[in-house]
């Protein structure tokens, strides 16, 4: 990703995600696009014990050197039955960077993510 320069726009949005099973793509950064995430709330709704994973899959970023490996920023976190977990470390997103969540077993998590999108393209 180019150095931005000149016009763009900076807009803040949020997502929300209803997650049952298997992994889900939070985010995708487009390319000339950056991505701050502010903050990503999760709250157990079946009153069950969930463990959660959170992942950026840096493969398409040839800055990160990764080698096509999942990067964790959550790994093996308790959420307890009915119970919330609020992610508000700010981290960054680009040039084809994909935000994943799974979580360790079929449950119902509401997922709610606000962040900046700044869009050069």
């Amino acid at each position: 990703m180019a150095i931005p320069s000149g016009s763009g726009t900076e807009v803040l949005k949020n997502v929300y995600e209803k997650y049952t099973s298997g992994t889900v793509n939070l985010l995708t950064a487009g390319s000339n696009q950056i991505i701050t995430l502010l903050s990503i709330v999760f709250c157990e709704t079946s009153n069950q014990l969930e463990e959660l994973y959170l992942q950026i899959d840096a493969s398409r970023n040839t800055i990160s050197g990764s080698g096509g490996q999942d990067i964790s920023l959550l790994h093996k976190i308790a959420l307890p039955g009915n119970g919330s977990f609020i992610f508000n470390d700010k981290v960054v997103i680009y040039d084809g960077d994909v935000l994943k969540f799974y979580a360790g077993s079929a449950g119902t998590i509401d997922i709610t993510i606000s962040y900046i999108v700044q869009d050069w393209s």
